[in-house]
C-alpha cells in the first residue's frame, strides 16, 4: 500500500502523466475540496500552482525527502526524482495536497532507415516465396493430367 501524504489516499491521485495533460492547480481555498489537490505526474514534468502566494504561501510538507516543493512564491516545480511530495499553505492549514511522481516513460527505440529497409525487403521476399509455392502445389481441383 502506498503511503498517505497530506490526506491523499492511493485512489485519490489524478493521473496527469500524459504529454498534454493539465498540471495546473488552482491555489486558493477551493483546494480543500478539489480532487486536483492529489496529482500524479512523471519525472521531468512541471506542476504549476496558480494563486496568490502572498495570501497563500506554498510550502513542502510530508512525503519523501528531499521535498522539491520548498517555500516559494512562483508556484512552479519541475520534478526530477520519483516519490510522493506533500505541500500546504504556510498560513491556512486546511490547504494541503500531494504530488506523486512516477518514473519517466521508457524511451521508444528508434529504428534506423537501413534496418527498416532491410526488414521490408525480407518481408516482401517471404511473401513472394509463399505466393510462388501456392502456385506450384497442385490442388484437388487440378485434373490428374496436370498434377
Amino acid at each position: 500500500m502506498a503511503q498517505v501524504v497530506q490526506n491523499c489516499q492511493d485512489s485519490d491521485y489524478q493521473d496527469r502523466t500524459a504529454a498534454g495533460a493539465d498540471r495546473q492547480i488552482t491555489w486558493d481555498f477551493s483546494i480543500t475540496s478539489n480532487s486536483e489537490r492529489c496529482l500524479q505526474v512523471r519525472v521531468g514534468q512541471t506542476v504549476v500552482w496558480n494563486g496568490d502566494f502572498d495570501t497563500h504561501p506554498l510550502g513542502g510538507s510530508g512525503g519523501d525527502n528531499p521535498n522539491p516543493i520548498t517555500a516559494n512564491i512562483n508556484g512552479s516545480v519541475t520534478f526530477t526524482t520519483a516519490g510522493t511530495f506533500g505541500y500546504h499553505c504556510l498560513v491556512h492549514s486546511p490547504m494541503i495536497g500531494a504530488i506523486r511522481v512516477v518514473a519517466a516513460a521508457p524511451a521508444v527505440p528508434a529504428v534506423s532507415p537501413w534496418l527498416a529497409s532491410a526488414l521490408t525487403v525480407v518481408l516482401l521476399a517471404i511473401g513472394w516465396v509463399r505466393t510462388r509455392r501456392r502456385r506450384l502445389v497442385p490442388t484437388t481441383n487440378t485434373p490428374p493430367a496436370l498434377r
